[in-house]
């Protein structure tokens, strides 16, 4: 399995961070890569809620992924299971990790996943580049927004 693993740091609480994560089926506030996602489950966060995400097209095809909740830590950390996707990967699983104090926050990602078929191999250093922009992005979009909260609040 190929693996993304970043962090961020933040200037805002470890609570903020949080709030901003466990809006599970909000993803496309916080992470600008994802322009739509919604919860395909009834609960809102926890162990078995599901959200599609629809992603930019790639290559003209139009891309999105369902992702399931398997693990949930309240105030802490949650992972998740792709489990169904147009993108040319299977298998991935994510675990997000918040940790800090009431000033400052990390905000940790481990993602893992397997190129699909031919045309995933083929792209496989392609894809490893884009998930690993993408993620360092959309972290980035999540400090923008918190500590922008702060100054606003301020």
């Amino acid at each position: 399995m190929d693996t993304v693993i970043q962090s961020v740091t933040l200037n805002t609480s470890k609570e903020e961070a949080w709030k901003v994560l466990a809006d599970f089926g909000n993803a496309h506030k916080y992470f600008k890569g994802i322009q739509n996602a919604y919860l395909m489950t009834e609960q809102q966060s926890g162990v078995g809620t599901i959200r599609h995400c629809d992603l930019p097209s790639m290559m003209g095809m139009k891309q999105f992924i369902d992702e399931e909740i398997t693990d949930w830590v309240e105030g802490e950390e949650f992972t998740y299971i792709v489990t169904n996707t147009a993108a040319p990967i299977k298998d991935g699983i994510a675990r997000w990790r918040v940790e800090g104090d009431a000033l400052h926050a990390t905000i940790h990602v481990d993602i893992r996943y397997q190129a699909k078929g031919l045309m995933g191999h083929m792209m496989r250093s392609m894809l490893r580049k884009e998930f690993n922009k993408q993620i360092a992005v959309g972290l980035n979009d999540i400090k923008e927004l918190l500590e922008s909260r702060g100054k606003i609040a301020a």
